[in-house]
């Protein structure tokens, strides 16, 4: 009898472990459909961004804000919306709110008719959207066995996705308009919110860490709390000077602000995209032999050469791109 209950119990975790092996692979596979249209719909509207801005008659100020702003309300809330998830352990309700809401926006968008109104919703898309991205690390963590290769996955599904946005949004910009373009863009967020929701999480216990966390590796049982000494840890030897000049690499900036500009003005509304389409391809393309590269030789020596070829573009304007309508 106690043979029978032993073999009845293995019998009923074994089982329990399948089903959590199977519920797990699932919820990776939606992830993975969730996130692929998600780029899309980036790929497709990032682009045209700054070109909107002109349209509206918005200067080249107004247009280098717009990822300024973006970038400052996404970071001021990550930590927040990043400490609501591990505390309410509900990640995909975080990752279905940044992503309706980034579409919302984009949706909002099309519809506004002022500079002012445009960098407004793109500052308030910066900080509601960004309630994805820590939602998102932690669960890829959380679902994977093995960090490295589940992170590979889905990077190269989003990529994937930015760059069939990409092509996307510069086949479609002369049939649809950019304001199409950003209905679309949200309309594909709507539906990659619907496939986040349908993901199936256990409940765990809630927790409310008090200190900001840094994960290492993704995982719950691998947390370093920052404080005195663990900031010294990482800014000890070259790393501090890593990070600083990480910090001050303002030209790569410059040029994502400005490049869509001046792509469109130069070549045609149509080719902005299908120009960031193929700098998407050849990062693609390029970064596993870059990769291999930086472990044969060492980061150090490629560092220099990334900074000479992120020098900002002299753009003069040949026209008057707020002539045009949208």
């Amino acid at each position: 009898m106690k043979r029978e209950r032993t073999i009845l119990q293995g019998h009923r975790e074994k089982v329990g472990k399948l089903k959590q092996l199977r519920a797990k692979r699932r919820n990776v596979l939606l992830l993975a459909l969730s996130m692929f249209p998600a780029n899309v719909s980036f790929g497709m509207a990032f682009p045209y961004m700054s070109v909107y801005m002109r349209l509206l008659g918005g200067t080249m100020l107004m247009v280098g804000l717009l990822s300024v702003a973006f970038n400052l309300t996404s970071t001021a809330f990550q930590y927040p919306f990043g400490y609501l998830s591990d505390s309410t352990r509900n990640r995909k309700g975080f990752i279905a709110l940044g992503l309706f809401f980034t579409g919302l926006f984009y949706a909002l968008m099309s519809l506004v008719s002022t500079p002012l109104a445009l960098l407004a919703l793109r500052t308030s898309q910066g900080a509601l959207g960004s309630a994805m991205m820590p939602a998102k690390s932690a669960l890829i963590a959380e679902l994977s066995t093995r960090i490295g290769p589940a992170y590979g996955v889905f990077s190269t599904v989003e990529n994937a996705g930015y760059m069939a946005g990409n092509f996307l949004g510069g086949f479609l910009v002369k049939r649809i308009g950019i304001r199409g373009i950003f209905v679309l863009s949200g309309v594909l967020l709507v539906v990659s919110t619907m496939i986040a929701l349908a993901m199936r999480e256990k409940p765990g216990p809630k927790r409310a860490p008090r200190l900001l966390l840094i994960p290492q590796e993704g995982r719950e049982s691998d947390r370093t709390t920052v404080g005195k000494k663990a900031l010294g840890r990482l800014m000890r030897d070259h790393l501090g000077i890593f990070y600083l000049s990480v910090l001050l690499m303002i030209a790569s900036g410059q040029v994502y602000s400005v490049v869509s500009v001046y792509f469109s003005e130069t070549f045609g509304d149509e080719w902005v995209g299908i120009l960031f389409g193929i700098d998407s391809i050849a990062a693609a393309l390029s970064g596993y032999y870059i990769g291999k590269l930086i472990d044969r030789y060492g980061a150090k020596r490629f560092y220099p050469t990334a900074f000479k070829q992120s020098k900002p573009l002299n753009i003069l304007p040949s026209n008057k791109a707020s002539e045009r309508a949208p």
